[in-house]
């Protein structure tokens, strides 16, 4: 049985700067249509662990398809997909990079409606609680943990590098300020962490 992880959906073209972690909407879609023309059945990842000693499922079509860090666009453009093609999927999220806006932000179910053209639609940014609640109560959606911080910590007292507001050290604005995590995507925090010296050999997740 097949696990696929995937991140961001559909802000290929963004100016995010790490928009190579996005699938483009028009190739995803294909890929919905691909699963369920071949009957692929996706599951989520507690029946995935239970079907591990099921010989007699082997041949099965089963598959799970996993997305990383809780982006808008999971809301935008994956959950609208995965209803149409009834498909599941599960969604790993970090709770301090959780969005603290509290309505429901458009998606592909309004451009489908006629109520908003899909160029107006904004993916990039995170899922606040509203959305993550609908998501998890659905029937194609499981929330599950990515950690609570997603930080990067240093290892080391040998200083390697310096930050100069390089996008190569994103990540110290998460440390230097955790209150704007939600919208590191969307704003500029270089000057959150211009005075950090990179004091690490490797740097690693702390996961809690």
């Amino acid at each position: 049985m097949t696990v696929l992880m995937f991140h961001s959906l559909g802000n290929h073209g963004s100016p995010w700067y790490q928009y190579w972690l996005s699938v483009s909407l028009d190739h995803f879609e294909s890929f919905c249509h691909f699963l369920k023309k071949n009957k692929y059945e996706t599951i989520f990842l507690d029946q995935w662990y239970q079907l591990q000693d099921e010989k007699a499922d082997r041949n099965h079509k089963y598959l799970c398809i996993t997305f990383d860090d809780g982006y808008l666009d999971n809301w935008v453009y994956l959950y609208p997909l995965l209803k149409k093609y009834k498909l599941n999927a599960t969604i790993f999220v970090n709770p301090e990079f959780v969005d603290p806006s509290k309505t429901f932000r458009p998606s592909l179910e309004n451009v489908w409606n006629d109520e908003i053209n899909l160029h107006k639609l904004k993916g990039t940014g995170f899922l606040n609680w509203e959305e993550i609640k609908t998501l998890d109560k659905s029937d194609y959606v499981d929330i599950q943990s990515h950690s609570m911080s997603h930080n990067y910590y240093f290892c080391s007292d040998k200083i390697i590098d310096y930050y100069n507001g390089q996008d190569k050290y994103h990540w110290l604005a998460w440390i230097a300020d955790p209150s704007r995590k939600a919208f590191w995507i969307n704003e500029n925090q270089k000057s959150m962490c211009f005075c950090f010296i990179i004091f690490y050999i490797n740097y690693k997740f702390l996961i809690y």
